[in-house]
């Protein structure tokens, strides 16, 4: 169904866009310290933002692309309460190190594949989108044509 590709594309969208992307600009932009704070600073006064570098400005971008489709799954229901304040304690944030940013994007990115999957079995799906049964028969398929060569 259309309200089913929704909840699923926010997240596919968190596991094969935002998660990839923030740990390649954890590689290019130094956060937490002051170098955090500055690149916060200077995303919310205008006259600064020329100032920030792309990798930052996509870093930022991001972060903020994260927490609003975070709220966007909890509103919609489609995370729980509990779900939502583990998440939202593991997103990346400017303030915190690189490294502690790597931790929390690895521990933010288990929870929400953890939680598609559950989804999906619900849905009776699989990663892939096949129900189980289709899965099991093209198995069998392709070993009885294996067996008849």
């Amino acid at each position: 169904s259309a309200e089913q590709q929704s909840k699923y594309a926010g997240y596919d969208q968190f596991i094969n866009y935002f998660v990839p992307n923030i740990k390649n600009l954890l590689d290019k932009v130094n956060t937490g310290g002051i170098s955090g704070r500055a690149m916060t600073t200077a995303q919310g006064l205008p006259g600064l933002q020329q100032y920030l570098t792309q990798e930052q400005q996509d870093f930022l971008s991001i972060l903020g692309d994260m927490n609003n489709t975070l709220l966007y799954l909890r509103s919609g229901k489609q995370i729980n309460e509990q779900e939502f304040n583990r998440l939202k304690a593991t997103l990346p944030n400017s303030n915190f190190t690189n490294s502690q940013n790597k931790i929390s994007v690895d521990r933010f990115s288990e929870t929400m594949k953890n939680i598609y999957d559950r989804e999906l079995k619900i849905s009776g799906l699989d990663i892939a989108g096949n129900t189980p049964l289709e899965t099991e028969v093209g198995e069998l398929e392709d070993l009885f044509n294996e067996f008849n060569k």
